[in-house]
């Protein structure tokens, strides 16, 4: 049926939520986005080799690292002669709060970064129903591409973004190829294990896997994740792998510059100290428990380091139970650690600047099994040592480059090990292989092949 309005229907509105209703809403929410998809209208004349790269976040904006991946995606597809327009998820940014958000009140309609446009467009005020998200979000891409006329469309995750995009690029005619960066249910499981339970862990699990059979074209990041797409029964054929990359080496500042004297000054690092640092999120997975373990056990060892910590500003005790309790007493944290909070992002490098390590010791949850940090690139890019734990996408990285050194996932007696390892070895040697420029070659080749044989 084809529902040529993209208003829908009152009866969509379910607040139930037995397991049988759960399913019975992911299929009525399946229908709804059919319906809308099946009613064509005349296509506009597309402009060849024009990507409409539809996303959840952009550097317009935001700072995070969905949006630093998807600026980089397209910098390097236009470095290669294509014409990218990244459309921002309907709504966005102003519907957003929180981390890696900047002030909104400045963003205009279409933005332009290194040469990127960044299209923003008003969702008005739509109710959390999702039947009104999908259905006023796709009217409102389809807009978009009437005004942009692009001759292919290219969603990132989630569902959230890929089900409204994939409805408009049908009503339009267009090619709809979909790029699948992680599993957010099974990020949030890992958090919390009783989000398996939860009706929108199976929403998200099935409407993700809807929108990737859709999808003429697949991209990801990685075998592992290549694997579940297909125990998920996404067609392997039409799979093509993009891996974290960085858009350019960058020298980092030199460890005798005023800007990083200053900062070991502030932060109370001593020219002689080693340093191991973690930069990035503190989410329970990330197994900075472990690493407050590995390094508690070394400096009874005897060994003088500092542990730098770097990306978020709560305290130890409210993230890391029950182990920061032993460890910071009288609020008074060791002598080795150091938090230096949440940073801004203009001044990470100068972070990693101080670190004689960086260690991402992933504890062995589900997600970590299978999606691939994007700090282990740009630790490789910056030249520093690097310690992960032996999860499939950070073993891949050591298998790749014989210096990372690799513990057992979740064992924090190795993880020590392999710190010292680490500091008394020298650090990876590193090509063009990381620069998305040469990962993205996938997609480009993919979009040629569409553009001089669409259809």
């Amino acid at each position: 049926m084809c529902y040529d309005s993209f208003e829908s229907d009152e009866s969509h509105s379910v607040v139930v939520l037995s397991a049988r209703a759960v399913d019975l809403l992911m299929d009525a929410l399946i229908q709804h986005a059919v319906g809308l998809a099946e009613c064509s209208h005349a296509p506009v004349s597309s402009v060849k080799s024009r990507i409409a790269y539809i996303a959840a976040h952009g550097v317009s904006y935001a700072s995070n690292g969905y949006a630093v991946r998807t600026h980089s995606v397209a910098s390097a597809l236009k470095g290669h002669g294509l014409d990218v327009l990244c459309m921002v998820q309907p709504g966005r940014p102003w519907s957003l709060t929180g981390s890696g958000v900047t002030s909104v009140t400045s963003v205009g309609p279409v933005e332009e970064i290194d040469g990127v446009r960044y299209v923003h467009s008003p969702l008005g005020k739509v109710a959390s129903d999702p039947f009104d998200m999908i259905s006023a979000s796709a009217a409102t891409l389809q807009e978009l591409f009437r005004v942009f006329r692009p001759s292919i469309v290219l969603a990132a995750s989630d569902w959230k973004v890929g089900i409204p995009a994939w409805i408009a690029a049908s009503r339009m005619g267009l090619p709809f190829l979909n790029e699948i960066r992680g599993f957010w249910e099974l990020s949030e499981a890992a958090k919390n294990p009783s989000y398996t339970e939860r009706q929108v862990f199976r929403e998200a699990r099935a409407l993700d896997t809807f929108v990737a059979q859709k999808a003429q074209h697949i991209f990801t990041l990685n075998p592992p994740m290549r694997d579940e797409l297909v125990r998920r029964g996404v067609d392997a054929s039409k799979i093509g792998l993009v891996p974290n990359a960085v858009r350019r080496r960058e020298t980092l500042p030199d460890a005798g510059s005023s800007e990083v004297r200053a900062l070991r000054g502030r932060l109370g690092i001593q020219s002689s100290d080693k340093v191991i640092g973690y930069i990035g999120s503190f989410n329970e997975y990330e197994g900075l428990d472990l690493l407050l373990d590995a390094c508690h056990r070394l400096h009874r060892e005897g060994e003088s380091f500092k542990l730098m910590l770097v990306g978020d500003d709560q305290p130890l005790a409210n993230r890391l139970k029950p182990l920061s309790d032993r460890l910071v007493e009288s609020g008074q944290d060791p002598v080795w650690l150091i938090r230096a909070g949440r940073v801004p992002h203009t001044e990470v490098q100068a972070y990693y600047a101080l670190a004689d390590v960086i260690v991402i010791p992933r504890k062995p949850y589900a997600v970590c099994q299978l999606v691939p940090p994007m700090k282990v690139v740009e630790a490789l890019s910056y030249g520093k040592r690097i310690v992960v734990s032996d999860v499939n996408p950070l073993a891949h990285y050591a298998n790749q480059y014989e210096r990372i050194v690799a513990c057992k996932a979740g064992d924090a007696g190795s993880l020590a090990s392999g710190l010292m390892q680490a500091l008394r070895s020298a650090a990876p040697t590193v090509g063009d292989e990381i620069l998305m420029s040469n990962c993205v070659l996938p997609m480009v080749r993919t979009f040629v092949t569409l553009s001089e044989h669409p259809g």
